[in-house]
């Protein structure tokens, strides 16, 4: 199950840079899609941080993983 959230948040902030980055360079949508590719980026970063506090406090090691 770890293995699927982490999975989800290098989804969610594959996403959001390439929306930041097409946003930026190539479309101009406007600030709205700005703060949208935003917010998924800090969604993603938020739950590899949760996922590795987690995996941190159980005394897991990176060879668990």
């Amino acid at each position: 199950m770890r293995e699927v959230i982490t999975l989800g948040a290098f989804i969610l902030l594959i996403i959001g840079t390439f929306g930041l980055l097409l946003n930026e360079f190539a479309f101009d949508l406007g600030r709205v899609a700005t703060l949208v590719f935003a917010i998924v980026n800090l969604i993603g970063l938020a739950t590899l941080v949760v996922t590795y506090s987690r995996m941190r406090s159980k005394g897991k090691q990176k060879e668990d993983w």
